[in-house]
């Protein structure tokens, strides 16, 4: 449920009429498990906050899983750090 707060996807997903909706466990392939966890550490700990190390792939997933407010923190931490070369 908490998921389905945050994001969309996973709104549709668990209460839509999608064939994961009831199960007690899903799948969720091509994601990277500790990005996925830096992810959930996020929305779930408030007071974690959104590094140079963990920004790119939390900007990836909250684009994927459609987390706007996610999105809106990482492109945040994106303009205002010193730490990442903004050529890559």
């Amino acid at each position: 449920k908490f998921l389905a707060i945050h994001s969309p996807f996973f709104s549709t997903m668990f209460f839509g009429k999608f064939s994961e909706n009831g199960k007690d466990e899903v799948e969720i392939k091509d994601v990277d498990y500790e990005e996925f966890l830096d992810l959930l550490h996020f929305i779930f700990i408030k007071s974690m906050v959104i590094t140079d190390r963990t920004v790119l792939h939390i900007l990836k997933l909250a684009d994927r899983f459609q987390m706007e407010d996610v999105m809106d923190l990482a492109v945040k931490h994106l303009t205002q750090s010193k730490g990442i070369d903004a050529a890559n």
